[in-house]
């Protein structure tokens, strides 16, 4: 084969596109990179260990279907880690820089308690939730790496909250030190005003910078309410 490791997964990326929703396309293959062509085996690197294995038994065998259309030839798919993931502009609300770290904010004020009931082996699954599932998985495996900030989106009760809280659950099971704070939007909300008014806004940014990992519930509900 003549062509170059980006040449082929370019081509094969192309007809992907086609023939998947655009959101599918967007998550899972766009953010591959093409390493190497080893004869007929194109190897593509994912960020993360979950993403391959991920790729691998949904879009390995479409991909290689593609081979003889768009190249001529049969070609093999092999997805594996590669390297440290590439740096992504991430939200950054506030402009000050993190105070030093004190005990109080080993347990911020502002955590809840988690539904122990809430976790990923108690999720049901099907197909309107599989996207939303999936990169709950990634999250809790590689958290602050992937998909950083997760935005789940949906109607009442599909089980966002439950996602959110099952994120927390995997990673604290591996991570017990990890800080954790879950909180609603209207309690965040109240929670800046008051800084704001009573000029404690270096507190507030030390509060929630201090924190590993932000839960925040009821987005669209909170500002659908204050409309």
């Amino acid at each position: 084969m003549d062509l170059t490791p980006v040449e082929v997964w370019s081509r094969l990326l192309t007809r992907a596109r086609q023939d998947l929703p655009e959101q599918t396309f967007r998550t899972w293959l766009e953010p591959t990179e093409p390493l190497r062509l080893d004869g007929s085996t194109l190897v593509v690197g994912t960020h993360d260990g979950f993403m391959a294995d991920w790729n691998e038994k949904r879009y390995t065998q479409l991909l290689e279907g593609y081979g003889p259309v768009v190249l001529g030839e049969p070609i093999r798919i092999v997805f594996e880690v590669h390297g440290e993931r590439k740096t992504r502009s991430q939200m950054d609300l506030f402009v000050a820089p993190p105070a030093a770290p004190d005990a109080a904010a080993t347990q911020p004020s502002m955590s809840a308690p988690l539904n122990e009931r809430y976790t990923l082996s108690h999720f049901v699954v099907g197909k309107s939730n599989e996207l939303a599932a999936a990169a709950a998985h990634a999250v809790a495996q590689a958290p602050g790496k992937v998909y950083n900030p997760l935005f789940i989106y949906g109607a009442t009760g599909l089980g966002k909250t439950h996602l959110m809280q099952a994120i927390a659950h995997e990673i604290l099971s591996r991570q017990p030190s990890t800080r954790i704070a879950f909180i609603g939007t209207e309690q965040f909300t109240n929670d800046l005003v008051t800084s704001i008014q009573t000029r404690a806004t270096i507190d507030f940014r030390r509060r929630y910078r201090e924190i590993d990992l932000l839960l925040v519930d009821d987005v669209l509900q909170h500002f659908q309410r204050s409309l």
